[in-house]
């Protein structure tokens, strides 16, 4: 079965939403959750999207030797847009949903009650967080993947 250009974008697509659902929310140590503010994520969306292609070897419908031609191949057409100072196997997708989903994401984790910015003054400043307990993360992020992934069907 031939697998093509299309349907391997859609495949990096579903999981650059998933991965912008994870890393719109921070866990900090003593398991505290924050978010980070509109301003963030508008600075550098594509930080949030980056993709390592050894973590998408699993769910790809092909053999990793072929996979990782294939992910050559669509970043020289420009389909996807190599992240330099990374290890040369991360990527993100060259998409105009990429910014507009990852201030989606961060706005969805506000709503649900994660604060963002600093708390404090001068140099004695720490992010603002709450306890993760009573908080369902898989859950939460389930549901804001979902509505991410119907704003959003497709990269393009």
């Amino acid at each position: 079965m031939k697998i093509t250009d299309q349907q391997l974008l859609d495949y990096i697509w579903d999981e650059t939403l998933s991965a912008i659902v994870r890393n719109t929310f921070v866990r900090y140590i003593g398991n505290e959750l924050g978010t980070y503010s509109l301003d963030v994520a508008t600075s550098e969306p594509s930080g949030f999207a980056v993709l390592h292609r050894i973590n998408l070897y699993a769910g790809a419908p092909l053999s990793q030797s072929r996979f990782r031609t294939r992910i050559k191949k669509l970043i020289s057409q420009g389909d996807l847009l190599p992240r330099l100072g990374y290890d040369g196997r991360s990527f993100v997708i060259n998409s105009i949903h990429l910014a507009p989903a990852v201030l989606k994401a961060v706005k969805l984790w506000q709503e649900a009650g994660l604060p963002f910015g600093y708390e404090g003054e001068g140099y004695i400043k720490s992010c603002k967080t709450i306890p993760a307990e009573g908080l369902d993360l898989f859950a939460l992020s389930q549901g804001f993947y979902q509505i991410l992934r119907k704003e959003y069907p497709s990269y393009m």
